[in-house]
Formats: C-alpha cells, structure tokens, sequence
C-alpha cells in the first residue's frame, strides 16, 4: 500500500462516489465513465487502480468482510454479553451507508450477505467447539447457519433503523437462551 496522499485520495474519492452512483443509479447501470466524471479523475487513473467496476465492488465487498471478520473475532469471547452485537451495530454504523448499499448489490459471486453469513457462522462453529455442549437436537452447522442469518438481519434492521440496543438485547437472548439449555 502507497502512503501517497494523492493515491489514498483518489482510491477513497472512487469509492465514495461509487457508493453514492450505486444508491442512486444502480450497479447495472453505472459505467466506469460515471465514476470518473463524479470523481473528478480520467479514466486512465480508474484504470490504474481498478480493472473494471466489478474489481472495485469485489474490493469493497471483501475490505468489509475482513474488516467484519476482525471484529467479530475479536469480540467473540464475550457471545453470551449483549456488549459483541452492540460493538457490532456501532462499528458497522461508522460505515452504514456503505454497509447497507453493498449488502444489497448481489452481483456475480459478489455477494456480501453470503460472505458475512459464512464469517458469522465459522465463528459460531469454532466457539461450539470450544464448549462442552450437551446433544443439540440439531446439528451444529444449521445452528450456526440459523444463528448467523439471524444476526445479519439484526445488523441490518439496526442500521437501517437506528436502535442497535434494542436488537441487541433480544438476539443475544436468544443465544444465551441457547447456551443456557445446550451448552454448559
């Protein structure tokens, strides 16, 4: 990574404006043109940084999911606190806009929804497996598919509506309502 400032500037310029086309016009309908009228750059410099307007939906797509990735894991020990989905919700809002516009855009094999489910659910598999866990009535992969499809609508339904405490509260009741009868 550079620390030319002109760089950085022009990379966070793409990204801000691609994000804003993608709210308005849609993923289909932008061209690489768009972007570089809106960012004030030559297509040239787009084509510098990126390949085409799917490299930079899939860089985005996978910056949010290495960035979820670390904060789930670094506050996965704390599962049974309603502190890990509220750290979430007010992490992810930091970047709400982005979060919310990229979670609906499902292009190609670019798909945020399912890249996040996967990180939730490999997490919830790991912690599983740290436990000493009574017979689940069933298997823990669905459990953790469940589970994970459940927490990315709460982080959406949060952000989108601003009451990430009150999520919180209640998905975290459910685990430890789960943790409580099937792990010990």
């Amino acid at each position: 990574m550079t620390d030319d400032l002109r760089v950085i500037k022009t990379n966070r310029d793409i990204k801000r404006v691609f994000i804003r086309l993608l709210q308005t016009t849609g993923f289909n309908k932008i061209t690489v043109q768009d972007i570089c009228s809106e960012a004030l750059i030559g297509r040239s410099t787009f084509y510098h940084h990126y390949v085409d307007k799917y490299a930079l939906l899939q860089r985005l797509v996978n910056q949010l999911e290495t960035d979820f990735e670390h904060l789930l894991h670094n506050r996965l020990h704390q599962v049974s606190s309603d502190s890990l989905l509220t750290f979430l919700y007010q992490s992810l809002n930091q970047r709400k806009m982005e979060f919310l516009t990229l979670i609906a855009i499902q292009v190609d094999d670019i798909n945020l929804e399912k890249g996040l489910t996967s990180i939730i659910s490999r997490n919830l598999l790991t912690y599983l497996a740290t436990q000493n866990t009574l017979t689940l009535p069933v298997s823990a992969e669905f459990l953790a598919t469940l589970y994970a499809n459940n927490v990315l609508t709460g982080i959406k339904w949060a952000l989108a509506h601003d009451n990430p405490d009150e999520v919180a509260e209640f998905m975290n009741g459910i685990m430890q309502d789960l943790t409580t009868k099937y792990i010990r």
